[in-house]
């Protein structure tokens, strides 16, 4: 039947008007669903890491926020890439007796490109899909001179990424893809004009791609990664001198010693003034860079609306795992097994969610793509680990997503990336080539003695745990190793169990007080 036909077969129930009005409420709910996803890198949501973020907030009050929502592994390839393909680590690690794929911080980052990963999905269901800013930490090695790989394009539409250190915040060297080629193009911006600043080129690059696919009635997959706060944390020069007081959070566990954990924390120097010091600066900075993220996350909602696209529109925000600074005497960083470097903020807005939600259950970052791919009308695949909360989204109240209770624990896994360190006497030495000045945070040092160190990884700080959230418990459970293959991770070096509503800052290990049928309980729990 036509629109016409249909309206007189039921012209004898209601008038022409409302059934007009009730066939474009009908074809308003059968359109695609665009999707926007910002990811910022290192962002912590148990030390203020939101407060910057004024405008954010403002925005999403109109939709949902996650309250528990965790990593699976809290570091940036690792998180980034279990993100992109609804898969835990032990998913994706290397498998020594296969060949292929490639090794981005122990985990195959090849799978991204995968026809079940998200990126391939969005594209096959019709969707024209953007990458912008940081996607994975090798994204060079695929896009870029001299490994280009432009086979791997497949699933990316348009692709406008830096060439440089996925960490370089006034990156020259830029790859892009437009919609009508199948290979990438490049280009170097000027490295004096302030707008070369990464966090303003990707929200400029973002905001035009999605205006055009809006004008053009697209239905769109916009990836926006923003490299703030991550390490050297290098304010826009328009924000320099904001936040000059701002210091880390003295914590219960700041700068605290704990004997009763694996080697690397058991084992922290105490945090002298100096180190306080550098820390205090780079709390500041961080806070700095976020400005900017605030100002792209409100220019990419002022253009969906603008473009009369903002109620057909879900928005994610995200980071890729949390961070630490100064808490049990590990200076900064993440890769941690402590809520501050596990727990993220997670907050999402969209069609259908009702404003001031709020869900207390039990999410993860394997979770975003089947979610992210169930709002848009398609089906997660089977190799997903994740589940997809989408169903939560838009009926808070579900008792049973998908038929099936929600969980009520979560896997998380790590593995050492070897030694590093920040240097005692040498933390404050940083170049000063920065293109309109300024103090920042220094670069990692690296050096041969790390006698006068502190350290924040080391080939100890492997480890596998249970994060636990249900009626009766709230709990941490955690198994450290110095295992190089995390699919098997033995010998158990250290156990550890926090009750992390008795203890927030996870100060006392309280597995020893456990009888031993207590204590088998939680290893068989990790390792089913």
């Amino acid at each position: 039947l036509t629109d016409c036909d249909l309206c007189a077969t039921m012209a004898s129930n209601v008038s022409w008007a409302v059934c007009v009005w009730l066939l474009a409420l009908m074809a308003t709910a059968a359109k695609q669903k665009n999707v926007v996803f910002i990811i910022v890198d290192d962002q912590d949501l148990e030390l203020g890491g939101l407060t910057p973020l004024v405008k954010t907030k403002q925005h999403f009050q109109d939709g949902a926020s996650l309250k528990n929502f965790f990593v699976a592994s809290p570091v940036c390839c690792p998180s980034r890439t279990q993100t992109l393909t609804g898969r835990y680590f032990h998913s994706l690690t290397m498998d020594p007796a296969k060949t292929g794929g490639h090794k981005c911080m122990s985990q195959n980052s090849t799978v991204v490109f995968d026809s079940t990963a998200l990126f391939p999905q969005m594209q096959q269901a019709g969707y024209k899909t953007g990458h912008f800013g940081k996607l994975i930490n090798d994204q060079n090695y695929y896009w870029c001179p001299p490994d280009h790989r432009p086979v791997v394009t497949t699933g990316f539409d348009h692709i406008s990424t830096s060439c440089e250190s996925t960490g370089h915040y006034w990156a020259t060297s830029y790859v892009n893809k437009a919609h009508d080629g199948a290979n990438v193009t490049y280009e170097t911006l000027d490295s004096s004009k302030a707008s070369t600043y990464s966090t303003a080129q990707f929200g400029n690059r973002s905001t035009q791609w999605i205006r055009q696919q809006a004008e053009a009635g697209h239905p769109f997959f916009a990836y926006v990664g923003l490299m703030a706060p991550h390490l050297p944390a290098w304010p826009a020069p328009w924000y320099q001198d904001t936040f000059a007081n701002v210091t880390a959070p003295r914590t219960p566990s700041y700068n605290t010693p704990v004997s009763d954990r694996y080697e690397l924390v058991a084992n922290a120097s105490t945090l002298d003034q100096e180190a306080e010091k550098f820390i205090d600066m780079h709390m500041s900075n961080r806070w700095k860079t976020l400005l900017s993220v605030d100002d792209v996350v409100d220019a990419i909602f002022r253009t969906l609306a603008e473009t009369n696209t903002l109620n057909d529109t879900y928005v994610f925000y995200t980071s890729d795992h949390g961070y630490h600074l100064g808490q049990l005497r590990i200076p900064i960083e993440k890769m941690m097994p402590y809520e501050t470097d596990i727990r993220v903020p997670a907050m999402v807005r969209g069609p259908g969610i009702s404003p001031g939600t709020v869900l207390p259950q039990v999410f993860g970052n394997v979770d975003f793509a089947p979610t992210l791919l169930d709002l848009a009308g398609i089906s997660p695949p089977p190799e997903m680990d994740g589940r997809s909360f989408a169903p939560l989204l838009l009926n808070p109240n579900t008792a049973s997503p998908s038929g099936k209770p929600w969980r009520t624990v979560f896997l998380s896994q790590f593995q050492s990336l070897g030694l590093q360190y920040l240097g005692k006497t040498t933390m404050w030495n940083h170049s000063s080539a920065l293109p309109f000045g300024g103090t920042i945070s220094p670069p990692v040092a690296r050096e041969d003695d790390p006698g006068d160190w502190f350290i924040f990884d080391n080939a100890y700080n492997s480890w596998i745990m249970l994060r636990t959230l249900n009626s009766t418990h709230n709990m941490a459970y955690i198994e450290a190793t110095n295992s190089s293959d995390p699919r098997s991770p033995t010998p158990v070096l250290t156990y550890e169990l926090y009750d992390v509503d008795r203890d927030p800052y996870q100060l006392t290990n309280i597995y020893h007080q456990q009888s031993p049928v207590v204590q088998a309980d939680w290893h068989n729990q990790l390792h089913t």
